[in-house]
């Protein structure tokens, strides 16, 4: 019973031959970029209207990192300043708009 169910379902959606099928129709590479520059361009303007209140590293009592944006990501990682450095860029609208933009120009 579970065959002659399953059958005539596996046939209806089988490709004849010679044409695509939907899998290998979509261009799931384009769909994941546009998805990726979705997701980087929403996070970007949601940290650019938050303002400077979306970047706490930045106004940390004691040590607020100071340093201009491009600068904050070249910080070495393995030191606390470097970390907290790491996370000020990341917490920066500006460097979403430039990854925004490195997906969009990449071919």
């Amino acid at each position: 019973l579970v065959t002659t169910c399953i059958r005539p379902a596996l046939a209806a959606a089988a490709v004849p031959p010679g044409e695509p099928s939907l899998l290998r129709a979509v261009p799931w590479r384009r769909v994941a970029k546009a998805l990726a520059v979705l997701w980087t361009a929403s996070v970007a303007l949601s940290l650019k209207q938050a303002g400077s209140a979306a970047n706490p590293e930045r106004r940390r009592a004691g040590q607020p990192i100071r340093c201009p944006w491009p600068f904050v990501l070249v910080a070495p990682p393995w030191t606390e300043l470097g970390r907290r450095s790491l996370s000020a860029g990341f917490h920066d609208w500006q460097t979403w708009v430039a990854v925004c933009l490195y997906l969009l120009l990449r071919g």
